[in-house]
């Protein structure tokens, strides 16, 4: 049989058969925001505001790094790879989506209907549970979560991508949508107000079916948001009274929780906003604003400024859409000049639980990114995302005046599998590893590993990487394989378990 410990001559680090943390010990730097290793057991403090910064165990705490708009949605496996992902950054953030409602796109969402017997909403438990491995697994990865509540109406069914706040009062009246347009303002109206509290309300008394922490008492969350790019017809922000009414009802329940302003009016006066009623309110700790194209990106100054005159904090919750790389440098600089606490790229993709990546298109040539990102064209990869990821993991230290530590080594591939009846492979792949060898043993009886390739890239879609098995050896016997990723520093990551060829499969 072959040797299960892999090629000797990088023998301190084979045992294919060793737990990831295990793994990651041996493999990943020990500087701060570079180890994949867990933190369990351990209570991490919440992030609070303090003389107009955010600070976490007495540091304060600035960030770049990148929305993650599927993460309540994703695979297990798939959200643990962005948590791998995210502990390349020195402070670990991200930004999610909001929950979803039952709608023309979603058959069942987090809210799928009105009870009138209980008068409360119907929730849905699966979608739930998603959001406690979520939570549970930023946890052990030190990765603090903004999470907004609710989704924008914009207007059409177009963009209706995952239910919104009309979604919410049409299950509430059984009214259609054009009659909830033409007779129920959901700013204003008792029962609109009072059926969003209730949802708060069960989110933040969930007690986490994995960790046991109840959402309101859990610091993951680095802030609870109104809503996702809330607004009263576009140019104005959602209207102040209903933002401080909300936020007063989240502290109620998550006192020591960060609560951020969730609107964004499509407005270039930076006075309107930003209602006088928000930023009055002690409720309310964060400011934020979207930018996308190099024309938003030139307030980005006075937004922070007009924050830091009211005690706010300040985070620039998406921005993107730039033509130039370096237009991302820019924009990280400004905010760190200013005294902004922290910027969010859209948007970010983790590998798939399929093999390749997970991708998603935003039209005019811009797609979601990936790390450590790849130049070479590929469908539905930007060719700029090296570039970009690059710029954002240095501001990602820059903004907090350390230095710049050697990239993760990446963990072992949690799993490699035959596809194809044998006639090839693939694996769930590796977060930071640029590229990945392939070895083999028993080969023409050998028991040692050989390198079979080196340099292997799985910049693909979701399902469609496969690494193709020699014909000679897909019908020899007791031949295996294994795989390790090569970080962008040229770090050797560990190895997989083997993948035994078979040859009855063909």
């Amino acid at each position: 049989m072959f040797n299960e410990e892999g090629p000797a001559k990088a023998s301190a680090s084979v045992d294919p058969t060793a737990t990831e943390m295990q793994e990651s010990a041996r493999n990943t730097p020990s500087r701060p925001g570079t180890s994949m290793t867990e933190r369990s057991g351990e209570i991490d403090p919440f992030v609070i505001k303090r003389n107009g910064q955010l600070w976490h165990e007495s540091v304060p705490y600035r960030f770049a790094s990148f929305n993650a708009p599927e993460l309540l949605d994703n695979d297990v496996w798939e959200v643990k790879d962005t948590m791998r992902t995210l502990s390349g950054f020195s402070r670990r953030v991200t930004r999610t989506y909001t929950l979803q409602v039952k709608s023309w796109r979603v058959s069942r969402g987090h809210i799928n209907a009105w009870s009138e017997t209980r008068q409360d909403w119907e929730y849905d438990e699966a979608h739930f549970v998603k959001i406690d491995h979520v939570l549970a697994l930023a946890r052990q990865y030190q990765v603090k979560l903004i999470i907004p509540i609710i989704n924008q109406d914009y207007g059409q069914e177009g963009t209706n991508w995952v239910g919104n706040f009309t979604d919410l009062i049409r299950l509430r009246t059984g009214k259609s949508y054009e009659e909830v347009h033409a007779s129920i303002d959901w700013w204003t109206d008792k029962a609109c107000i009072d059926s969003f509290k209730k949802i708060i309300t069960y989110l933040l008394n969930r007690v986490n079916t994995v960790n046991g922490v109840r959402y309101g008492d859990d610091a993951t969350i680095l802030a609870w948001e109104t809503g996702n790019e809330m607004n009263l017809g576009g140019k104005a922000p959602a209207p102040g009274s209903w933002t401080v009414t909300i936020a007063q009802h989240i502290k109620t329940l998550a006192p020591r929780s960060l609560v951020m302003d969730g609107s964004y009016s499509r407005n270039d006066d930076i006075i309107k906003s930003y209602p006088s009623e928000v930023l009055g309110s002690p409720d309310v700790d964060i400011l934020s604003y979207h930018y996308y194209g190099a024309g938003e990106a030139k307030r980005i100054r006075k937004d922070i400024e007009l924050a830091k005159k009211h005690d706010k904090i300040f985070v620039a919750g998406e921005f993107g859409f730039f033509h130039d790389p370096a237009e991302f440098a820019t924009f990280t600089a400004s905010v760190k000049a200013a005294g902004g606490a922290g910027c969010l790229v859209w948007s970010l993709r983790p590998h798939s639980v399929q093999g390749g990546f997970k991708t998603h298109g935003e039209g005019d040539g811009i797609f979601s990114y990936h790390v450590p990102g790849w130049a070479p064209r590929a469908d539905e990869f930007d060719p700029r995302e090296a570039a970009i990821v690059h710029t954002i993991r240095q501001a990602s230290y820059e903004l907090n005046r350390e230095r710049v530590p050697p990239h993760p080594t990446p963990p072992p591939p949690d799993k490699v599998w035959l596809i194809d009846n044998g006639a090839a492979m693939t694996w769930l792949g590796s977060a930071w590893a640029a590229s990945y060898e392939i070895w083999v043993a028993g080969e023409h009886g050998q028991q040692e590993w050989t390198l079979c390739q080196a340099g292997h890239l799985i910049n693909v879609q979701a399902g469609k990487h496969s690494y193709p098995i020699p014909q000679h050896l897909q019908r020899a016997k007791e031949v295996a394989f294994l795989v390790r990723g090569i970080g962008v520093d040229g770090h050797i990551g560990a190895w997989s378990t083997p993948c035994i060829a078979d040859p009855t499969a063909a």
